[in-house]
Formats: structure tokens, sequence, C-alpha cells
């Protein structure tokens, strides 16, 4: 007790801080800073970027003047925050601030379309560079606030670098801001906030996690807005700040600064800004780009005067405080009075916003009667209300003011319910329910209410699924004789999961998991026996489900958040009885596969590209699809299964090809296929193939041949040790390290790694042929362009004398044999653009010496050392990297270290003899390519290559 008494007294003694906010529209950040560190710790400055009070009322009606006003806040207008160094305010000018702070800079979301992503996060990351140089110049602490995997894609650490700043702190939303404004501080004697108030909390959505994060501001009544304000029409899932984290930079060096600050805005020879480090064509765009770097790109629209006047007659404190007034224009009166009710009894401890639901407009959804509270028509015992959630009592009167469109919004609610089936005397039907809708319930737009109302009579669901899956559901008549257990169903629920199914759940997988969360089974058992009843024990059949589980595809794909990581999407087909979307989600969650869009798995969803975020819009990935019903002939029924088309977004390998056609349609040197014509294709059996084998071959091509293209064809994953998922991501790396155009891996199950069994010829050669045109067809030739495709791979000997080795050379022998028979019968190609044009076979070294004793191959790499150059690359010597000779190739490689590099990727394999493999074949320094034939092979030298 004492020690605590120790540290307070230690923080009455600190001196009051200068913080400045910029960027915060609607002043709740400032006004919550203010409540819980303002009055003896934080003198707090508010800053917006609108130039006049009307222009910010226009966005913001709602801002607190008032309080602000009460609590000794300032509040500057046309505040720049890439130009608070040059400012003429004089406030801003002459105060030493010791943090600056900016939470969630944004520039709108007018740039952040379809092939425009790139530009988007180009244009905050001016942004931030410019912002983190200019609050530099005049504060000790500049602080930001980035959600999700904005640090990574708007370079937040390389904009400081540039600024000469470092890092000091990072911590999340949901720690105590006193971290943020003492970051230089011990933590253990950091001031401890005010106590809340009650009329402090802001409402729940912004303190509870529901856009992504939550902030210990929140509390004090902070409210995350978009840029636009209320001028922002778009959807509430665009405000998610999901995965928050708080930054905090302080200069390096006073010197690095006085030298920043000393050198000019642009370089007068480049037309280069050494901020950002943007370039610009002539010196007026520079000029334009130094005064306004980046500033919100959204439209301005019309401003709303009745709104605004109708906030103004209500509050009427906006123009005491900022000096300015608004029009004297009538309050439109759009609502009437027409509902006053007291709280009975059955509602006490009710939150206002479900009695507004339940207990007085039929059809009111929670969204409305969330909005009519946050719009002022809701009066509880003579006083207006601001916050839904608020607990009502017995004998509380409440006073809506109802709009006179509502009315007419909920009658838009009824919707026509699509009926695919009927049964005889429509005992029973078959029905689609979209998503977002109940299932059960009497209550407005629920689907046992749609339904009964445009059948003219009462249905009851027996399927049992949540609103957040879309789906088809058995609807019963209640006055038919028929029982439910005559009516049994199957239910196909498709599902799109994070991470790779493991090989134990093909080709199917069959798990029991119970019907309801073992807390409320919990409670239900309490609650019976507190009722005097007898507690029945659900240990049986009933309480469980089964679930028949069946991987349909799965798609690699690059993490979003770390670049040398990968992720993975794979789509499952659920078979089930009962298609609860919480049971499933949470048998996959704690398999270690999370549906995506699975609010408890964020980090999970996170790692997806923000391109497929921008499309899911955090929607949970499932459906039923299909449902087949069980003793059809009985009933009479004509068939027994009922489907609809799945959609695009539940497909694994659909998001893999819309990545695909992203990336070439992004990278300009692929688009030119006219001018590059020429594929060559490495096609090994295993991952390490590539960098233990082939390095000399893929380093020359790209070195004497830029225009064309270099694609890695690898037939399995390694999986032969059980290592295939982490197999496939060293691959994945190891292209990426040597530059690789396209790595593709299959995983086909007649094509699996092992040191002994054969692999048929005719599978291999289809698995090179469908690699080929699926993803040839992802380039979007023009018919009129032919690519030649040319193949590498290994000879009859395996060069190891691997078996997979052997058989992929007779695979694409084989091919090699299908196309030539194909083109002499019909003249026809695998496709109008695919030529492949000639295959090659790394020759197999037989002499053991030679092979790992290549003398002549270490002579002249040190003779490359001495001559300080990489001969292969030094015409001077006349020693080509690539001689030709007839149908035989030769490429050379003096740079052992390449090869060492890139099998540490492969860290699963780099064992012992792998090591000295790489430092002693010949394969590390030359390779030599022979030509392979495409004519047909007869029986007896099918026999010799075997």
């Amino acid at each position: 007790m004492s020690e605590k008494q120790t540290n307070i007294s230690a923080n009455d003694s600190r001196k009051k801080l200068n913080v400045l906010t910029v960027g915060d529209g609607n002043l709740t950040l400032s006004l919550a800073l203010a409540r819980a560190y303002g009055e003896e710790h934080v003198t707090v400055t508010a800053s917006v970027l609108e130039a006049t009070p009307d222009e910010h009322l226009e966005a913001f009606p709602d801002a607190p003047y008032t309080e602000l006003q009460e609590r000794n806040v300032s509040l500057l207008y046309g505040v720049d925050a890439t130009q608070l160094h040059a400012s003429q305010n004089p406030l801003l000018a002459t105060t030493q601030w010791d943090l600056i702070s900016f939470h969630h800079p944004h520039l709108g979301l007018s740039s952040l379309v379809e092939g425009r992503e790139e530009e988007h996060a180009e244009k905050h990351h001016q942004l931030l560079c410019h912002y983190l140089y200019s609050a530099s110049q005049i504060a000790t602490l500049v602080h930001v606030c980035l959600c999700g995997t904005q640090p990574q894609t708007w370079k937040l650490f390389q904009a400081a670098d540039k600024q000469n700043l470092t890092q000091v702190k990072t911590i999340s939303t949901a720690a105590p801001f006193s971290h943020i404004l003492w970051a230089l501080d011990d933590t253990s004697q950091l001031p401890e906030p005010a106590p809340v108030q009650a009329e402090f909390t802001a409402p729940r959505r912004y303190r509870n996690g529901k856009l992504g994060s939550r902030h210990f501001l929140g509390k004090y009544g902070y409210q995350h807005r978009r840029t636009e304000g209320d001028r922002y029409i778009g959807s509430s899932q665009d405000m998610r700040v999901a995965a928050s984290i708080h930054y905090v930079f302080a200069s390096k060096s006073k010197n690095d600064t006085d030298r920043n600050q000393s050198r000019s805005i642009f370089n007068e020879e480049d037309r280069t800004c050494f901020i950002c480090g943007s370039s610009f064509s002539s010196r007026a765009q520079l000029d334009e780009h130094r005064l306004a770097p980046a500033r919100p790109d959204f439209a301005r629209t019309k401003r709303n005067i009745d709104r605004i006047d109708e906030l103004q007659s209500s509050k009427n404190v906006a123009s005491s405080f900022h000096d300015a007034m608004v029009p004297d224009t009538p309050v439109s009166r759009d609502y009437d009075e027409v509902i006053v009710t007291t709280v009975k009894d059955e509602c006490h401890e009710k939150r206002l916003r479900w009695f507004l639901q339940h207990k007085t407009i039929d059809g009111l959804s929670k969204r409305r009667a969330g909005s009519m509270v946050h719009k002022g028509l809701v009066v509880v015992n003579g006083e207006m209300v601001c916050d839904d959630s608020r607990i009502l009592h017995a004998g509380d009167q409440v006073t809506l003011f109802q709009e006179l469109s509502l009315t007419h919004n909920v009658s838009k609610l009824s919707q026509t319910i699509e009926v695919h089936y009927r049964s005889s005397m429509d005992e029973w039907i078959v029905v689609w329910k979209p998503a977002g809708m109940r299932n059960r319930g009497d209550f407005p737009g629920t689907l046992e209410k749609l339904t009964s109302e445009q059948e003219g009579t009462f249905y009851h669901s027996i399927t049992a699924m949540e609103a957040s899956c879309p789906g088809f559901c058995l609807m019963r008549k209640a006055q038919s004789p028929l029982s439910t257990s005559n009516l049994k169903a199957q239910y196909h629920v498709t599902v799109l999961v994070h991470g790779k199914i493991p090989d134990d759940w093909y080709p199917s997988k069959m798990v029991c998991v119970q019907k309801e969360a073992k807390w409320r089974e919990k409670k239900r058992q309490t609650m019976k026996k507190e009722c005097g009843g007898d507690v029945v024990s659900t240990d049986d059949g009933k309480s469980q489900v089964s679930l028949t589980i069946t991987p349909l595809e799965t798609t690699l794909f690059q993490d979003s958040c770390d670049h040398n990581a990968t992720t993975s999407l794979s789509t499952l087909l659920i078979v089930t009885p009962h298609p609860a979307s919480g049971i499933l989600c949470h048998f996959l969650r704690t398999s270690g596969f999370p549906v995506v869009g699975d609010k408890f798995c964020r980090k999970e969803y996170m790692t997806l590209k923000r391109s497929i975020r921008n499309r899911l819009k955090d929607k949970l990935c499932l459906g039923c699809y299909a449902v087949e019903i069980e003793d059809f002939l009985r009933l009479g029924m004509d068939r027994s299964i009922f489907r609809k088309e799945v959609p695009e977004k539940l497909s694994a390998k659909g998001w893999g090809r819309f990545l695909e056609q992203e990336s070439f349609s992004k990278r300009t040197p692929l688009v030119d296929l006219a001018t590059t014509k020429k594929i060559y294709v490495l096609v090994i059996a295993h991952p390490d193939d590539e960098s233990m084998f082939f390095l000399p071959t893929i380093q020359c091509l790209k070195r004497e041949q830029p225009a064309s293209l270099i694609w890695l064809l690898c037939l399995t994953n390694g999986n032969y040790d059980g290592l295939g998922s982490i197999r496939e991501k060293e691959l994945l790396a190891a292209g990426n390290l040597l530059k690789i155009d396209k790595t593709i891996v299959q995983d086909n199950p007649l094509l699996q790694d092992h040191p002994t069994k054969r692999w048929d010829k005719v599978v291999v050669a289809s698995a090179v042929r469908t690699a080929l045109v699926d993803h040839l067809n992802l380039l979007n030739v023009l018919p009129e362009v032919q690519c030649e495709i040319i193949l590498i791979t290994f000879d009859e000997k395996g060069v190891s004398g691997h078996r997979n080795h052997i058989d992929t050379y007779l695979g694409v022998s084989h091919f090699m044999v299908q196309q030539g028979l194909v083109s002499q019968s019909s003249n026809e190609v695998m496709s109008n653009f695919l030529v492949v044009k000639e295959a090659w076979k790394l020759h197999s070294e037989s002499n053991v010496f030679f092979k790992y004793f290549p003398v002549v191959s270490w002579l002249l790499l040190i003779l490359s050392l001495l001559l300080g150059d990489s001969i292969s690359a030094n015409p001077a010597t006349r020693l080509q990297p690539w001689r030709k000779t007839g149908t035989s190739l030769v490429f050379r490689l003096h740079q052992p270290s390449l090869n060492w590099k890139s099998m540490t990727t492969h860290r699963s394999q780099f064992v012992w003899y792998r090591r000295l493999f790489v430092v002693f074949s010949c394969y590390t320094y030359y390779n030599q390519l022979r030509l392979i034939s495409a004519i047909p092979c007869n029986d007896r030298e099918n026999k010799k290559m075997r």
C-alpha cells in the first residue's frame, strides 16, 4: 500500500504534457484523453482538417463542443497533419509539443477499387512519411495508430527510417494510454487515469471489440469514425479496425534532426521528394506535392441543412464554442409522437434496444432501434437518451418519436421465400433461407413468419440452422399429422476454412460432436433442478451429432502479414443432420482449421490478402447448398436430393485463380508475351531438386534470356516423411530467393513421394499437361499469340537414381510422344496458344570421380576468384556460361555460395550429407542438358530405360 502511495506522489510531481491530436474528426479522442488524464497530467489540443466550423459541423454534427470547452481543450481548424511544421497558427507554431497523436490516418476509400490497391497503399505511405517528418520537427514523441496489415502494406517502418526516427513503443490499443503519453518512462511509475463515469462510455460497439479491436479510451467516450464522418454512406463493416496497434517514434539524434531541417523539401536535379522518395516529371508537380502531399480524396457532399439545424436546436452549444452561427432554418419535423408506454415487470432490467425492438413497433430491427436512439427520438422518464444499451426498470416511461418513413421501411421486411419442393398435400416443403435471416420465431422477419404469411398457414422449421448460414431448410405444416421423425434429412454444408487439411482426413472423416455448449447444458440442468424437476443425463446419442467431413480442394498463397510465409485455404463438404453453424465453427476452430470469417479467429483472417478480405467483408464462409431427404419413397417423392450452385467465394481453388489473375494483371513483363514467347518449365519430382541439381541452368537462363520466363513444376510436395506442408512452403521460399517467375506444387494422390513405388507415365504426362494448360490460361494471352514451352527434367538414370526422378523423365517423354502424335494426326495442339517446342534432360554423370570431384570446375572457380568476377559473366575469358553443340547444352555457374543459400531454405532436408553434396557435387558447378526425342519408343527401348 505504501509503495502505491509513493508512486502516486511521484506521478503528481510530473510535468504536465502538451498533447496535440491530429485528424480527430468527431473530437471524441481529444475528449476521452481530457477525461482520462486532462485535469492534472495533460493539456490537450485538438485539431481537424476542415477549414471552417461550418464545414466541420457538416461532417460531424454530433461533435462534443460544449464539454471540450468546459475542459479547456483548444480546437484548431484547417490543420494538415503533413504540414504541422509549416503551420501559420501561432498556438501550433510556438508550443513545444511532448506528443502528437494520429489515430487511424486514412485518405478515404475512393482509391481502393479494382486494380488500384497498390496506388492506395502508396498514397498512404506518402501520408505516413510526411506526417512523421512534420510531427518530428515540433514534437518529442510522434504517435500513430494503425490496424491490420497497414504497417506492412503502407511501409510504416520504412517511412520512419527515412525520417531518421526510431521506434520506442509498440503496444495494443487495449492498454492504458499512459503507456503512449509517457512512452520513455518506467511503466511502473505511470499515472493512473481518472475514474470512469457512467456518462463517459461510448456505445458498446466501440468498447467490446465489435469493430475488431478494443481501445482503452473507449470507456472514456472515444468513437472511431470514417474519414467522411456523417457523409460516409458505405457499410459499417468498412469501419473495422481489427488488430489495431499503437506505434510511438522519437528522433534518433538531435544533430540528425537539425540536418533534416536544413535540407530542401525537393531535389532540384531529379525532382524527387526527399521525405517520401516520390519522383515527379516536372517541377510544378513537385511543388504541388510539397504543398499538399496527401489529402483525403472523398467527394464533398451537399450539406444537409435540416439535419444540422435540428441538432443545433437541441444542443445550441456549437456556436459559442467556435463563434460560428448556422443559418436559422426551421427544423424539419419528419416524425410524430406515436408511442408512450410504461415498462412492465416482465421487461424489468431489459436493455432499451431490446425493448424498442420487441415491445413497441412490429418489425423494428435492432439496427433501426439503435439508430432511433442515436438520433434522439427516444425519451425515458422525460430525458433524451443516447445509449441504446441502457437498462430499463419496471415503471419507466418510454416515449418514442416514430419517423414517418419508418412504417414504409418496415413494410419492406416482407420478401418472397423461394420454395424448391412441395410434398403431397403441402404437408412439408423445402425452402431456401438467405444469410442474415433467423430461422425460427413468431416475430417479423424470421423464416417461419415469412413462410407462414406467404403460404397462408403456419409452418414450423425442422432444420436447426442459424442466421449466419444460408441454405435449404425443411419446414412442416403445423396441423399436419406427419411426425417429425419421418422427415429425416442429411444437409450438405460447404465450408471454406483456413489451413491445409491433413492426410488422415482423406478421403473422408467421421466425427461426433456435442449439439450444444457445455455451459448451456449445465445451465439448463441447474434451472430444472431449481424448479424441482428431475435432472436427466444427456450422455446419450441424442446429445451428439455426427459429421462426415470430405476435403474437396486446397490452395496455397502468400501470407499478407509475412511475405516470406504462406497461408492456405481449403474447401470442405460436411454432411450432417444438424447443420448449426455454431457447432461446425466450434469443431473446426478447435481442430485447427477455423472457418473463414469466424469472429473468434481474427488472427487467421488477417493473414488473407487484402483483396480477398475486401470481397469477403467479414462474412462467415459456409452454406448448406444441398439437402438429401431420407425415407423419400415412403413419402412419395420423385427425387431425394436438392442442390443449388455453390458460390465461387467458397472455392479454395477459386481464390487461387483470383490471386493468379490479380498478380498476372499487375506484372507488366508478363503481359507482353508477343515479345517473350518462351517459357522454360523445370519439371522436378521433389522440393529441393531445383537447388541440388538444376541451379546452374536456372541462373544462366535468367541471365542469358531475361525476356523469357522460368517456371518450376514440382510433381509432389515431398510428403514421404509427413513433412509435405513444410516442404511446400520451403519450395516457395526457394522460388522467391531464386526469382522464379512461377512455382507450381502439385499433390496428386497417384503421384506421392516414395523411393521405391513406381509412377505411371500416363499419370505424369497428364499432370504436366494439366498444370501447363491451367496456368497458361491465367495469362489471358490473345489467341494469335503462341507461347513456346521448353521442358527441362531428369534423364533416364534420374541423376541420383531415385525412382521418382526416373518416372518423371518417362512421363515427360510420354508427354512429348503424345503431343507429337496428336500434332501429326490432327494438326492440333493442347490449346490455341501453347506449343511445347522441345524437352531437355539433365545428363547423369556416371563416373563417380568426376561426379564428386569436379577438378576442372574447381580450377575455374579459383580463377574466377582471382579475376575478381565470375568467369561465366566475364566475356574476356571466352568461357561462355551457355555452350550449345547440336543436341547438347552446357551451363556453368561458379557461385557455390548461391547453392548453399538456396538449400538453406529447405531446412527440413539440409542434413549433413546434403551439405557435403552441395560442396562436392558437379551439379553445383555445371549442368549438361541433352535433347529428348519426341519419337515413340519401342518396347526394347522402354525396357532399356526401365
